[in-house]
């Protein structure tokens, strides 16, 4: 049966069968997932791409979109956040069963998405690079919490 690897850098690598990884259920995860990863990482460069510049970011795109302010921008993407958190688990938890020790590797995995995402929050956090020498934009805007409560101690059952 042919296989797709999937690398979680470097947490692990993992083979599913082919036609279960480009499933609907399953890309509909990754690709939550992926957003859940991009779009924070767009709050959390946002004070170094607004002094650099840079337009390609989804807070920068809201507010030119909706024409409100940056906070505006900002609270709408943090809810997009929390709300696509929720969604994504319900994805991961709505997959469909598969033969047992593909459905014990995929579970597993989806455990392992729970760090990365997780740990990706932490390093936007944390991180020099997401550390502006400017005079940081977050201190000057109401940033909501965004979902750091998720990914701690969540299994994905």
């Amino acid at each position: 049966m042919p296989t797709y690897p999937l690398v979680l850098a470097p947490v692990s690598v993992i083979e599913i069968p082919v036609e279960i990884y480009e499933s609907q259920p399953f890309q509909t995860t990754l690709n939550s997932m992926q957003d859940l990863v991009a779009w924070t990482n767009d709050v959390y460069a946002l004070p170094k791409e607004l002094a650099h510049g840079e337009v390609n970011n989804l807070i920068v795109i809201m507010q030119h979109e909706d024409g409100g302010s940056l906070q505006d921008a900002i609270n709408r993407a943090c809810t997009l956040i929390n709300r696509e958190t929720r969604r994504f688990e319900e994805l991961a938890q709505s997959l469909p069963s598969y033969p047992v020790e593909v459905d014990r590797v995929i579970r597993s995995y989806l455990v392992d998405v729970g760090h990365y995402i997780r740990a990706a929050l932490d390093y936007e956090r944390t991180g020099s690079r997401y550390q502006a020498e400017e005079e940081n934009i977050l201190s000057q805007h109401a940033w909501p919490r965004v979902y750091e409560k998720h990914f701690v101690k969540n299994e994905l059952s």
